[in-house]
């Protein structure tokens, strides 16, 4: 199975690199602002079935080279018998109080907040080059 998902993640990134052209983008650790904290888990857990009962863990901070803050962490919600479903990856990445980008991984082949944060947690993100220009 972790060769069948490890396979799945290089098909997809290199189908998505062939897509789009990406520029990579120096990242370093920050101070976790609740404003910003707020206002990512609020923008991420928008559409759950019940808001108010997600959980999140691990969230963490990153600023980059644009000056852009990308919020990472795990959010776990409710299904419709009121059971949480698991924790799951998530990120948001924002730049002049405005939401650029925001993801979560949502299925056992596709995770793109995960792929995001270990890349940011390594010191660098590729962002798409046409979002590189502040």
């Amino acid at each position: 199975m972790f060769i069948t998902k490890s396979v799945a993640l290089m098909g997809a990134a290199l189908f998505l690199g062939a897509c789009v052209d990406t520029t990579s983008v120096s990242v370093t650790p920050s101070n976790l602002d609740a404003g910003l904290q707020q206002s990512a888990i609020s923008s991420i857990t928008h559409d759950f079935r019940d808001p108010e009962a997600a959980r999140t863990r691990g969230v963490r901070a990153y600023r980059t080279a644009l000056g852009d803050t990308m919020i990472c962490g795990e959010v776990n919600g409710v299904n419709a018998y009121g059971a949480y479903i698991g924790y799951r990856a998530f990120y948001v990445r924002i730049r002049d109080g405005a939401i650029r980008s925001k993801h979560i991984d949502d299925s056992e082949y596709y995770f793109p907040a995960s792929s995001a944060c270990n890349q940011a947690a390594a010191g660098s993100i590729l962002l798409p080059s046409t979002d590189v220009t502040p």
